[in-house]
């Protein structure tokens, strides 16, 4: 139950425009303006995947069913492949047929030959596929049920808005304020204006994100960086010097 990936995704003329806003307001030129853009490109679909990983309502019921069902198909279709390995499995009553076949001999005439295997199809090449295939999914069956035993210590539902994903946020706007040569900090006192310039530049790409994400004001979004800052290093983060 990982993060997902999304669509998140920012545009070159946004970008710029963000960029242009805060040198009018802050009288701040940035460096490699190019390759911050493309670092955020390349970190936004991971931070809107953490968002959904963690906002998005489960149905724990429906999802339960649909894996036990899934689970009951893949072993029955293992017992009926089952049938037909080594050999053992015979067609009865073969249309237009005076005796039993195989498999593997009712396989080779159905299947039309190819340079597949670069010769004619042989018995040992069904039987080695067959094999392959009920190997595979013994190993779906496998994973099936570990995930069946993983998720009864999930809650049934959860939607609640989680901020974990907010640090991920931070940590990749702190890479990408490092390309632009912005020094990260939230601390506006002794400022001609209310906020940072890193600050400003958080809560413009907020704008990015769905709207239940976004900080209500400049003021709740350096509140907000200070605690991911807070819970980045908590958590071990190694933050560039420039982090105050």
């Amino acid at each position: 139950m990982g993060a997902h990936r999304s669509r998140l995704t920012i545009t070159s003329e946004g970008f710029s425009a963000i960029l242009r806003n805060l040198h009018d307001r802050f009288g701040t030129d940035f460096q490699n303006a190019w390759d911050a853009y493309r670092k955020l490109r390349l970190h936004l679909p991971g931070i809107g995947g953490h968002y959904r990983s963690e906002t998005t309502k489960i149905d724990k019921k429906s999802f339960v069913r649909k894996l036990q069902q899934a689970l009951a198909a893949a072993r029955k279709t293992i017992i009926s492949l089952r049938e037909f390995s080594g050999g053992i499995g015979h067609w009865e009553n073969p249309p237009l047929l005076t005796q039993p076949l195989s498999y593997g001999e009712i396989f080779i005439e159905a299947v039309p030959q190819s340079d597949q295997f670069g010769q004619d199809l042989q018995m040992h090449d069904v039987e080695a596929e067959l094999q392959a295939t009920i190997d595979q999914l013994e190993l779906i069956s496998e994973y099936f049920e570990a995930v069946l035993i993983g998720f009864e210590h999930i809650p049934a539902k959860r939607g609640q808005r989680g901020l974990r994903w907010y640090d991920h946020f931070v940590e990749s706007v702190i890479e990408v304020a490092g390309v632009l040569g912005v020094s990260v900090s939230t601390d506006a006192r002794g400022l001609a204006q209310e906020v940072t310039v890193f600050t400003a530049f958080v809560f413009a790409l907020e704008t990015l994100l769905p709207t239940s994400a976004r900080s209500p004001s400049a003021a709740a979004c350096a509140k907000r960086i200070e605690r991911s800052l807070l819970s980045l290093r908590r958590s071990g983060h190694v933050l560039p010097n420039s982090v105050a």
